[in-house]
């Protein structure tokens, strides 16, 4: 359901799930390639015409990032305003990104992993309601 201008935060310790989410994310918008953490390039472009993905979509990793002003100069903007977004590690961009973003926490409960979602907009509750009814239990 990603559309251009949509995005997801993942948040979580190590180990947690989210690059692996995001390959999930990757394969459902048609990327045929390995989508790996950009941990030391930050950012991850998938265009359609090379990697298949049915809209661009961008990877961050801000894990590496130190501040907001690190941030900024990535222009986050640039890449929401042309295609689908997911940002590991984004408290430190937690100002620079849209309010109306897919926030998923990832985290351990004994030897399970749970996602906390949260939303704060029209778009993102969209996207939240579809995630959980196609959800399966593991």
């Amino acid at each position: 359901m990603l559309a251009v201008g949509d995005v997801v935060t993942l948040a979580g310790p190590f180990g947690a799930g989210k690059t692996t989410l995001v390959q999930g994310i990757g394969e459902g918008l048609g990327i045929r390639d390995v989508l790996n953490s950009p941990s030391f390039g930050l950012v991850s472009e998938y265009e359609p015409a090379v990697s298949g993905a049915r809209i661009p979509f961008f990877h961050l990793d801000l894990y590496r990032v130190r501040d907001a002003v690190e941030v900024a100069d990535l222009d986050i903007d640039a890449y929401i305003q042309r295609g689908a977004v997911a940002v590991e590690w984004p408290e430190v961009a937690a100002d620079l990104l849209p309010t109306d973003r897919l926030a998923l926490t990832l985290w351990f409960d004994g030897d399970a992993r749970r996602i906390d979602v949260r939303t704060a907009g029209p778009r993102s509750r969209r996207l939240a309601a579809a995630l959980a009814q196609s959800a399966v239990p593991c």
